[in-house]
């Protein structure tokens, strides 16, 4: 009986600490993507107000080539 609860104990506890690192792995994916849209609304407006996209590149630290595609992209919607 007590290995029993002991065994259901055990089961319990990494149930619940499975639980709380899923959890903490969806905040923490959620926050870097919550950080990758923003950064991609800010190149967006940088575009929309005429800053070249060279300077944006230097700013943010992406590839033109990255820049001018999601530049691409954001016409398109």
């Amino acid at each position: 009986m007590i290995g029993q609860l002991n065994i259901s104990l055990e089961i319990n506890q990494t149930f619940e600490g499975a639980k709380e690192d899923g959890i903490a792995e969806g905040e923490a994916k959620g926050m870097a993507k919550g950080r990758i849209e923003e950064r991609a609304e800010n190149i967006k407006n940088m575009i929309k107000f005429g800053m070249p996209i060279e300077d944006i590149a230097q700013i943010i630290g992406l590839e033109i080539s990255e820049i001018e595609e999601l530049n691409l992209k954001s016409t398109r919607v």
